[in-house]
């Protein structure tokens, strides 16, 4: 994949451009001070492989990630052999990923400029959910695409699931897997499979996170959801026992619901 001439190199393997500034991201930087290297927990693993899966089974060899945040799925990519170039509008993260030798630019998708039709495949990992239009940015996702190019899609589930953690996290909706496909297909995309993920973990998220913030509309800070996606020692260990047997089931069974929902899109050239 080849970097657009017009990104200025502000360090290795970290780039700019003038700001356009399209996209209106609402995610809080301290979000993103943990090292990528760091969040190994069985929550980050699932669904890292969960996207592997879908980048793989689709035969895609490159990808542009756009709000890599911190890089731990870039990293991830990289590791198993994929070519990333990661977008990040947030300094702090975009330095994170740099550091680990991944081809970074600091920005929107939009101040990226990718020339039409120039990029064979995106990937957007729990990052719509943040932006209130999300037509502005899948619209440009179609723009820069290349024909029959793909999109990979990872949204969080259910606004009856709301919590302090998606307010904390600056989340404007949770999806529901209709609206998402009537989003994609609106800004000339097919999907072409999705899959739910984390369904093991829907209970333990009423009582943990649904439940207080109805009763008392509470607050989280930062370090205690730190402390939820990196879970104690043992809380880890059988948040991925539970994992394991839904992943086991997954392959069985179409899962009917979850925390999250993967999708793969195709785009369509509009008529």
């Amino acid at each position: 994949m080849n970097i657009p001439q017009h990104w200025r190199r502000l360090k290795p393997n970290l780039f700019s451009a003038s700001q356009q500034r399209e996209e209106v991201i609402h995610y809080p930087s301290e979000g993103l001070e943990e090292d990528p290297a760091g969040l190994q927990s069985s929550w980050v693993r699932y669904r890292n492989f969960a996207i592997l899966d879908f980048v793989t089974s689709h035969d895609l060899n490159e990808i542009v990630e756009v709000g890599a945040g911190n890089g731990v799925v870039a990293q991830f990519l990289t590791n198993q052999g994929i070519n990333v170039v990661a977008i990040e509008p947030h300094i702090l993260g975009a330095e994170q990923i740099a550091h680990h030798g991944i081809r970074t630019f600091v920005g929107t998708l939009h101040d990226a400029d990718f020339p039409a039709k120039s990029v064979s495949s995106i990937g957007m990992f729990d990052v719509i959910e943040h932006i209130q239009d999300p037509s502005v940015i899948l619209n440009e996702c179609h723009r820069v695409m290349s024909h029959e190019s793909r999109l990979i899609i990872t949204v969080p589930v259910g606004k009856w699931l709301w919590g302090a953690i998606d307010d904390l996290l600056g989340h404007q909706t949770r999806y529901r897997k209709t609206t998402l496909n009537a989003i994609l297909r609106e800004c000339g995309f097919k999907v072409i499979h999705s899959r739910y993920l984390f369904l093991s973990l829907v209970p333990i998220a009423v009582l943990t996170r649904v439940i207080p913030y109805r009763l008392t509309r509470n607050r989280v800070s930062m370090e205690r959801h730190r402390k939820q996606v990196m879970p104690g020692r043992y809380l880890d260990w059988t948040l991925g026992v539970c994992l394991g047997f839904e992943k086991s089931l997954s392959r069985i069974l179409k899962l009917p619901y979850g925390l999250s929902l993967i999708v793969i899109a195709e785009k369509v050239e509009c008529s």
